[in-house]
């Protein structure tokens, strides 16, 4: 380093002030690397937090609950307890025939082209089978939003008997009802249901083999 000329002599910087001027410049610019260093690791960290908060977080599935069985409504539904209160159970992913007059009979009587009849008899055909696997006084631990409703006014959820049989899938595997395509509650449960149908129509089970034809032309199956 030089100093500036003064009365044409050129003054030099000894050599133990210019070390001493690069320790304080060296010195200066670590202390500003210190400071810079906790601040990014701040804004890093804040960022990192805001990110995972604006992920969606999975929700808490419900705790299964043990339910008294009141009644056999038809071969799809149940009537339970529920906090005192009698609530109608939609069994999770099927469909079964109707056994009494109602607004869905309405609905398959104007779609299948079976007389009154015909559908009440393969109602009443389901619902039998069904009140050979449960009962009125039964417990059945059920799976599923309990506050929630489906257009006729049912809770829909996954029942299972004492020792852990789906009725779900049992309906669907003795051929006594069919799998939803649509409003299924999960792939997986849909996807069982699906194969226990083909299986059970192949086998003539249930509905399938005693009265095949009503049954295809109320599912909207074929052959």
């Amino acid at each position: 380093m030089k100093w500036p000329l003064l009365n044409g002599i050129n003054l030099r910087v000894p050599s133990f002030c210019r070390a001493g001027y690069t320790r304080r410049n060296e010195l200066q610019r670590g202390h500003l690397a210190g400071r810079i260093r906790p601040t990014f690791w701040l804004l890093f960290l804040l960022l990192f937090a805001a990110n995972l908060q604006a992920q969606p977080q999975p929700q808490p599935q419900p705790q299964p609950q043990s339910l008294l069985v009141l009644d056999i409504e038809d071969g799809d539904t149940l009537v339970v307890e529920i906090n005192g209160q009698s609530e109608r159970l939609q069994l999770a992913g099927i469909d079964a025939p109707e056994a009494g007059e109602n607004a869905k009979l309405k609905r398959d009587l104007g779609q299948t082209g079976l007389t009154l009849e015909k559908l009440l008899d393969l109602g009443r055909a389901a619902t039998d089978h069904l009140r050979s696997l449960v009962k009125a006084g039964d417990r059945l631990r059920v799976s599923g939003p309990l506050d929630k409703r489906d257009r006729y006014g049912r809770i829909t959820a996954l029942a299972r008997d004492s020792v852990g049989r789906s009725l779900s899938e049992q309906m669907v595997q003795d051929g006594y009802a069919v799998a939803l395509r649509r409003h299924a509650p999960d792939g997986e449960l849909k996807s069982q249901l699906i194969a226990l149908e083909e299986s059970a129509l192949a086998g003539h089970k249930g509905l399938w083999g005693r009265q095949r034809p009503d049954t295809m032309a109320w599912s909207g199956r074929k052959q």
